[in-house]
């Protein structure tokens, strides 16, 4: 079974990154972004030019990803509950 992640949004670019970094170092696997913009995946490239998405664009630049999925514990989310929280 493939794990799903729990993405959350941040306004600021540099508090996702800092949060990303902050998380992977206290041992949490989080990631910065997704790919709302689909359009701009090599395979869509040579079908039609498409117009810049801008809220696409900014979920892309803003968002971070945690790890949900059933493998964790009570223990592992409230873990990771407290180092965001501590953030």
């Amino acid at each position: 079974m493939q794990a799903i992640d729990f993405i959350f949004l941040l306004k600021k670019k540099k508090n996702r990154n800092k949060l990303v970094e902050y998380l992977n170092k206290n041992r949490i696997d989080a990631n910065q972004g997704s790919c709302p913009e689909i359009y701009k995946e090599n395979r869509f490239k040579k079908i039609k030019k498409y117009k810049i998405l801008k809220n696409a664009n900014f979920v892309g630049q803003s968002v971070i990803s945690i790890p949900s999925h059933h493998l964790l514990s009570n223990k592992n989310i409230s873990y990771i509950a407290k180092i965001i929280n501590k953030f």
